[in-house]
């Protein structure tokens, strides 16, 4: 693989997590986990930081570059899909379930929608990075 299409996908991906990421948790998700989380004055920033939310991309989507590219030796939109959805909703169940032990802020409904979305931006992400990668130059 060269830098080239390390690049690509990394564009890609980086905007496509960002894209399905607002719209599963800024515009699907937040109003109904808001009803399941304690809210205290100063807890979310206003006005957010957007551009280091979509810089916050890029390690993402470097993340699923590296698996994919060392771990599989198709390449396509469904199996990137697919491990994208496995990878994110493990990675969104580790982090609920760190939230959930550590603070008193969110409860089990929370946990179980955050997999959720995080399988659902997961899959995105890593579908659209292995369409990148598997494609035929």
């Amino acid at each position: 693989m060269n830098y080239k299409t390390i690049a690509l996908a990394t564009l890609i991906g980086t905007a496509v997590s960002t894209v399905s990421g607002a719209i599963t948790f800024g515009l699907i998700l937040n109003p109904f986990q808001a009803t399941h989380t304690i809210l205290y004055e100063g807890l979310m920033k206003d006005p957010e930081i957007y551009g280091l939310a979509i810089i916050a991309q890029i390690p993402f989507a470097l993340l699923f570059i590296y698996l994919f590219s060392n771990w599989r030796s198709e390449k396509s939109a469904s199996m990137g899909f697919i491990a994208g959805a496995i990878i994110g909703a493990l990675i969104g169940l580790c982090f609920a379930l760190m939230t959930l032990a550590q603070m008193n802020l969110i409860d089990w409904v929370v946990v179980v929608t955050d997999v959720v979305g995080h399988a659902v931006w997961g899959g995105f992400t890593g579908g659209s990075i292995a369409w990148v990668l598997g494609r035929k130059k």
